[in-house]
């Protein structure tokens, strides 16, 4: 069992008679928002809906006193079973919950007992084949800056299905940030292991960044629309790696991207 105290920066819950404050709280209007901790002092729902691979019943699985990933309410549950995603849910309050309802494509979160870990933390991990989450509803919504606590792999976000090419993709060479019309981002230096990998489009140059380290290229181009699939290219390859968290804002947060980042960096102790 892994035992978290806070968030880093900010603090978590009520605490010493602090009260909670999120990443979400202090940098807000995210989009979309998924977490294996608590993103929102508002945020009531739970972190994901788990199906348990003996009977295949199904739990919400939410977060502790200080904020954190409920692990224990988690490993009660499933004991020495594995667990899937049925639902991440969507802590930014539009509600957008991104889902699996295919047993054979959900990402695993529990490997008979374990509970699958990313840095200090824990993680969800998607098999590189078919796992992926549907967040459909996002597709309109323009996708202008990006935060994902990830280990690298061929796609980790995609992105709409309308045109096949469109992605975003965090390997452990390069970033791809890939439209009809724009190319790919390369390198992100020594892109490798757990990281807090980022894109951010500004006076409509797009950035990416590993641990606020900027990649060598940026693209120049347009905003596309939002993302449709978390953990897959729709029609085509599959991320398979681990991820924590993903949240994004249809607007530039260039003036506050490295703040944002740096609360990731601390509370995954990257």
């Amino acid at each position: 069992m892994l035992i978290g105290y806070g968030y880093g920066y900010p603090r978590s819950m009520q605490f010493g008679g602090v009260a909670f404050v999120g990443v979400l709280d202090t940098y807000p209007n995210a989009s979309a928002a998924y977490s294996l901790r608590k993103l929102r002092a508002n945020y009531t729902g739970s972190a994901i809906r788990v199906r348990r691979s003996n009977d295949n019943a199904e739990s919400d699985i939410g977060f502790t006193a200080l904020g954190d990933f409920n692990d224990s309410a988690l490993s009660t549950f499933v004991g020495a079973n594995s667990a899937f995603i049925v639902t991440w849910y969507d802590q930014s309050g539009n509600g957008y919950n991104a889902t699996q309802s295919t047993a054979a494509a959900q990402p695993r979160i529990v490997n008979t007992g374990t509970i699958q870990t990313f840095g200090t933390r824990f993680g969800i991990s998607f098999d590189g084949s078919d796992d992926s989450l549907d967040v459909v509803a996002l597709d309109a919504i323009p996708l202008e800056s990006v935060y994902f606590a990830n280990t690298p792999g061929s796609d980790v976000a995609g992105l709409t299905a309308r045109v096949a090419t469109e992605y975003i993709a965090i390997s452990s060479t390069n970033a791809r940030y890939r439209t009809a019309s724009l190319n790919t981002l390369q390198p992100l230096t020594s892109n490798a292991g757990a990281a807090i990998n980022s894109f951010n489009r500004s006076s409509n140059v797009i950035t990416a960044y590993r641990n606020s380290v900027a990649s060598a290229t940026t693209l120049t181009g347009a905003a596309h629309t939002g993302i449709q699939v978390i953990g897959r290219r729709p029609g085509s390859t599959a991320f398979g790696g681990v991820l924590s968290e993903f949240f994004y804002y249809n607007s530039d947060k260039a003036s506050t991207r490295a703040a944002i980042e740096a609360n990731l960096i601390a509370y995954y102790g990257l």
